[in-house]
């Protein structure tokens, strides 16, 4: 059984990591406490009715407070009172910090708050890394690679892809890391606690990306091919009342598949989180895109949006500069277009931060909401 979003690395972290509990009010809205003792301690204070549900993870069922071992001797108490729904307003601003208010309603506030974590010196110097080695490999490949015989260019565009693909997935690791032993532990990650499991995650990233990226690559080589298919150059080619319906759904099919790589986001959270394996990463992938699919669309569209933006005043003038500047002419034109993709993935640092950061909040926050339903509200 997995516990609710908490280190699962070392059994001395373990039970600290492990002390979340969801509390669900009477009027069925879900908030999430970072320990025991601030459960008890609001329960004392009357802050959560005797009459309201908790529960660790979300494989297990709601139980009520009387039910619990840790909180059994409290609904005694005369602190403890049973509140009204009316209130749950009320009761989550008193809890403040300590608690976490889920689900759509507070996504803006989600976003912005990773906005706000994102602005971490040590985010911000892991997103520059990776962004540097991105422009440094766009620079190589834009100058280096064109005086390469064909064989070589493709063995050295493959070796470019790997390191690329090892960089960002190290540093989504990193940054995910951090970002999630911040929610967990309301403090700064420690240097141990970033490094605890790093190599596996970010390995298993790596296989997740490839295996998801080489399916989406076949599917996408298949739809570009189906012209050839449905209308050679010879031979019998289809009757145009049917071909033209099946080429203009080739390019349809073709734009859905390119948001789809903006899914990919949510595995690093996933392998984080959950610390699983690539293939129990793409299970729980899969159940999230069909419970979520139309709010995960959007939260990732709200968040590139917001990354862009971010970046927009780093990465336009060094556009501006690139397209004044006669790249293409000239003996030293490689030394401008080398310089000018460096700066354009250092461009990209707000951007890469961002969006590591964002996609832990949104999967925390859509893996981990859950309401009463509305026969149940007032039901204790």
């Amino acid at each position: 059984m997995r516990n609710a979003p908490a280190l699962r690395t070392r059994p001395k972290q373990t039970a600290a990591l492990n002390d979340h509990w969801y509390v669900r009010l009477p009027d069925g809205q879900v908030i999430r406490a970072k320990s025991t003792k601030a459960v008890r301690h609001h329960i004392r204070h009357g802050r959560i009715p005797k009459n309201a549900l908790v529960r660790r993870s979300t494989f297990e069922d709601w139980a009520t407070l009387d039910w619990s071992p840790e909180f059994a001797d409290l609904t005694k108490a005369h602190s403890s009172v049973d509140v009204p729904a009316t209130n749950h307003k009320k009761t989550a601003k008193a809890l403040g910090q300590e608690f976490r208010v889920l689900g759509v309603r507070g996504l803006v506030e989600e976003l912005l708050k990773a906005l706000e974590s994102t602005l971490h010196r040590g985010k911000l110097a892991i997103a520059a890394t990776a962004g540097l080695v991105i422009g440094l490999g766009w620079a190589v490949y834009q100058t280096v690679f064109p005086a390469l015989e064909q064989s070589w260019q493709w063995y050295g565009l493959g070796a470019l892809s790997v390191l690329l693909l090892v960089v960002a997935c190290l540093a989504n690791a990193v940054i995910g890391q951090m970002t999630f032993v911040e929610l967990s532990r309301l403090r700064p990650a420690r240097a141990n606690e970033v490094r605890t499991g790093l190599f596996g995650k970010t390995l298993n990233l790596m296989m997740t990306l490839l295996l998801f990226g080489g399916i989406w690559a076949g599917l996408l080589i298949v739809v570009r091919t189906v012209p050839q298919w449905l209308a050679p150059a010879e031979g019998p080619v289809l009757a145009e009342p049917l071909l033209v319906p099946l080429l203009a759904g080739r390019l349809v099919l073709e734009v859905f598949l390119w948001p789809v790589l903006a899914l990919t986001f949510l595995f690093a959270p996933i392998l984080i989180v959950e610390e699983c394996g690539f293939l129990s990463a793409f299970r729980d992938w899969w159940r999230l895109l069909r419970t979520h699919l139309r709010r995960i669309l959007l939260y990732e569209a709200l968040a590139l949006a917001l990354g862009l933006l971010l970046c927009a005043p780093f990465l336009v003038p060094v556009a501006l500069t690139a397209s004044f500047n006669g790249l293409e002419s000239g003996p030293f034109a490689w030394v401008n277009q080398a310089t000018l993709s460096v700066l354009a993935g250092l461009s990209l640092t707000p951007l890469l931060a961002y969006v590591f950061v964002a996609n832990v909040y949104i999967y925390i926050n859509l893996r981990y909401e859950f309401f009463q339903s509305a026969t149940a509200k007032n039901k204790p």
